[in-house]
C-alpha cells in the first residue's frame, strides 16, 4: 500500500569508524513530488527537506542511484529517477557522509501499458478499424498514446479508457502480420505479428510431391501469384470458412497415392503453421480417394467428393470423420466448389468435363453444362467468389507429362471458361480467400 509522502522522518545516525567526527548537519526528507512517474525514469524529482549540500551527497531510489543532482536551495534539491526494477511503491533514501534520512514507499513507479488483444486482428491491407485491449492506456498519468502497425502509425486514435483505444489502422502488405505497439508517457507495449493484412482474391497450395509445399496468394486485380507461406505438408485440398478459419487437406501420396488425403487440418495463411485436426477416414477407418472440398456457407458443414466410392462426402470439421451421402457411380468427381448462394457444384475429371449441379441431401447431379475450353477441362480443384468459378486445370502433353498449371475463370451459368494465368507447377488445391471483414 503506498504511503504518504509527507511523513517526516528523523535522520537515521550512520555507524562512525574509529577517528571520524560526528557530521554538525542533520539530513531531512519532508516531502517529493511527483510521487509517482513512469517505470523507466528519467523524469526530475524535487525533495524538498534539510541539510542538503553538494559535500558528498547521494540521492537514491529503490536502491538505484539518482543521477543530475541539482541543489535548488538547502532544502530542496532535484535529481533524475533511475529506471525502475518493477512497478510500485518504493523508497527514497538521501546519504551523505554519515548522516541518511529516507521515505519509505513514498515514491511509486508506474506501471507499463499492456496490450492484450487486438479487435479485429486483421483486416483490409487498405487499412481498417481496430480496437487494442489491454491496460495503462489513460489513468496514473499516461499523458498522449501514439499507436503505431509496423512501421506507420495508427490514425484518429481515441482513448477510450485506461483499457480500449480505437484507431484507424494505415494500409499494408497483403497476407502480412505486423506488430502493433502503444507508447506513453509510462513507457510501450508491443504484441507481436498482432494484425494481419487481408486482401480479396485466392489461395492456392501445391500438393503433387506429397510431402511438403508452398501457400500462394493469387491477386485477381493483377492475375499475378505470390508465395506467402512455406508449409510443411502438401496440400490437395482448401477451403474457407466465413469465420476466416482456412481448412486443407494434406497430401498422402507417397504412401498411398495420388489424391488419398491424410489429414484434416487448419491452415493459418499468414505463417504456414498447420494444425492437424484428425485423420480423413470414414467410420471403418477406410481411407478415400478427396482430391477437393467445400464448406457450406448456411450450414458450415464440409464437403469432399469421393473418388473411390463416386459420392458427396461430408467431413466433420472437429475429427475428420467422413461420412458418406451419395452420388452418381458414372462420375469420377474432382474439383468441388460452393459459391455464395450456396449451391453446391462439381467438376469432373477428363478431357470434355462438364460443370454439375450437387444436391447436398442425397449426392444427385443435375443441371450438366459442357465447359468450353479448346485446351481440355482436367479439374483439379474448384472453388467461386461472388461472381464466378475459379478451377485448376493441368495441362497435359501427348506424353503425358505435366507441362503447366492454368487458373480457370468458369461461367456457372453456361460452363465457358477463360484461362486467366498460369499457376505454380504442382498447384493442387485452391480456395477463395475469407470475406472482409470476417469476424
Amino acid at each position: 500500500m503506498r504511503r504518504s509522502a509527507l511523513l517526516l522522518i528523523s535522520t537515521l545516525p550512520l555507524a562512525l569508524s574509529c577517528g571520524e567526527t560526528p557530521s554538525d548537519r542533520t539530513i531531512t526528507i519532508e516531502s517529493i513530488e511527483p510521487t509517482r512517474g513512469p517505470l523507466g525514469g528519467g523524469n526530475s524529482l524535487v525533495l524538498t527537506g534539510g541539510g542538503f549540500d553538494d559535500e558528498g551527497l547521494e540521492v537514491t531510489i529503490d536502491g538505484a542511484r539518482a543521477e543530475d543532482l541539482t541543489f535548488l536551495s538547502d532544502g530542496r534539491l532535484q535529481v533524475t529517477v533511475p529506471a525502475g526494477a518493477e512497478a510500485g511503491a518504493v523508497d527514497v533514501l538521501v546519504v551523505a557522509g554519515s548522516e541518511l534520512a529516507y521515505l519509505p514507499d513514498s515514491y511509486s513507479y508506474n506501471p507499463l501499458p499492456t496490450i492484450t488483444s487486438v479487435v479485429p486482428d486483421r483486416g483490409s491491407h487498405e487499412g481498417a478499424a481496430v480496437s487494442l485491449v489491454g491496460t495503462g492506456f489513460l489513468d496514473l498519468e499516461a499523458g498522449d498514446s501514439t499507436v503505431t502497425i509496423g512501421t506507420a502509425p495508427c490514425l484518429d486514435i481515441s482513448v477510450q479508457s485506461d483499457t480500449t483505444i480505437v484507431c484507424n489502422a494505415p494500409g499494408g502488405a497483403p497476407w502480412t502480420l505486423s506488430d502493433v505497439s502503444i507508447e506513453n508517457d509510462n513507457g510501450e507495449a508491443i504484441a507481436e505479428g498482432a494484425f494481419g493484412y487481408m486482401k480479396a482474391g485466392l489461395f492456392v497450395a501445391d500438393g503433387r510431391g506429397g510431402v511438403d509445399g508452398s501457400l500462394y496468394y493469387v491477386d485477381l486485380e493483377t492475375d499475378s501469384y505470390e508465395p506467402i507461406a512455406k508449409l510443411d505438408d502438401a496440400i490437395t485440398g482448401l477451403a474457407s470458412h466465413i469465420d476466416g478459419t482456412i481448412y486443407g487437406v494434406t497430401s498422402n501420396a507417397g504412401a498411398v497415392g495420388a489424391g488419398f488425403p491424410r489429414d484434416l487440418v487448419e491452415i493459418n495463411p499468414f505463417t504456414g503453421e498447420i494444425n492437424p485436426i484428425g485423420q480423413v477416414l470414414t467410420a471403418e477407418a477406410e481411407a478415400l480417394r478427396i482430391p477437393d472440398i467445400a464448406i457450406s456457407y448456411d450450414t458450415n458443414e464440409l464437403y469432399g467428393w469421393s473418388k473411390s466410392h463416386r459420392q458427396l462426402v461430408t467431413i466433420a470439421l472437429d475429427t475428420g470423420r467422413v461420412g458418406l451421402v451419395g452420388g452418381d457411380t458414372s462420375v469420377n468427381g474432382s474439383g468441388l466448389a460452393f459459391d455464395f448462394d450456396s449451391n453446391l457444384f462439381l467438376a469432373p475429371d477428363g478431357s470434355d468435363g462438364e460443370l454439375f449441379g450437387v444436391s447436398r441431401a442425397d449426392g444427385t447431379l443435375s443441371n450438366g453444362k459442357n465447359m468450353v475450353d479448346p485446351e481440355g477441362d482436367d479439374i483439379s480443384a474448384l472453388t467461386s467468389d461472388l461472381d464466378s468459378l475459379y478451377g485448376v486445370r493441368e495441362g497435359i502433353s501427348t506424353d503425358g507429362a505435366t507441362i503447366a498449371t492454368i487458373l480457370l475463370q468458369i461461367d456457372k451459368e453456361t460452363g465457358v471458361v477463360i484461362e486467366r494465368m498460369d499457376l505454380p507447377f504442382g498447384t493442387d488445391a485452391i480456395a477463395v480467400t475469407p470475406p472482409l471483414p470476417f469476424k
